[in-house]
This record gives structure tokens, C-alpha cells and sequence, in this order.
């Protein structure tokens, strides 16, 4: 019964430190986005690289922006086909979505120590 007592009084302490782990693995897979789609993206002007970031958009929610107009004409290339496809930000976006496990576990760990 005492133990019951006690997992419920600290309901509130563990779901903030998963709350706190999981921001800390989404802005960290965020940024490992952003800092991979930087070193893919081709550079003309350096405009589209510099527009390149991390930007939080609520609760556990992080989006990596390219925010220059032509940013999906590079990664997709054009309708017409005149211009072929550069992916940057999709191939980025697979690779860390396969490293967020373990950077999720990593992040978790270091909180309940």
C-alpha cells in the first residue's frame, strides 16, 4: 500500500521528467536536421543556407524552416523538369529519424539518474 502511495504522489514529478526528456530528444532531433540539411543544400548565394533553422511551433512541436521561396523548388525540383531535384531536408530528415530512439533513451536516462 505505501508503495502505491508513493508512485502516485510522484505521477506529477515523472511525467515532467518525461515531458522535459521528450522536448529536449525533439529540439536536439531538430537541430541535428537543420545542422545536416545545412551541410547538403546547395549553395549559390548562401541565402538558402542561412534561412535554414530550427523553430519551436508548440508544445513537444519543433519545425526545421528553409524559408526562401525557391527552398522547394531546390528539394523537389521544378514541374517543368528544368530543374532537377537537391533534396537537403527530406534525406536529413530520414537520418535522424532513425537516430531518435536512441536519442530519446539517452535524453530520458540522463533525467531519471
Amino acid at each position: 500500500m505505501a508503495i502505491v502511495r508513493i508512485l502516485r504522489d510522484n505521477r506529477a514529478a515523472v511525467r515532467g521528467l518525461v515531458q522535459a526528456a521528450m522536448n529536449a530528444s525533439l529540439q536536439e532531433a531538430a537541430t541535428v536536421i537543420s545542422d545536416q540539411a545545412r551541410a547538403r543544400v546547395p549553395v549559390d548565394t548562401g541565402a538558402l543556407l542561412a534561412s535554414i533553422r530550427v523553430q519551436p511551433t508548440g508544445v513537444l512541436r519543433y519545425a526545421v524552416v528553409a524559408d526562401k521561396e525557391y527552398a522547394g523548388i531546390i528539394e523537389t525540383g521544378s514541374a517543368s523538369g528544368n530543374r532537377p531535384p537537391q533534396p537537403y531536408l527530406i534525406p536529413s530528415a530520414l537520418l535522424v529519424f532513425s537516430l531518435l530512439p536512441s536519442i530519446a533513451r539517452r535524453n530520458l536516462a540522463s533525467r531519471l539518474r
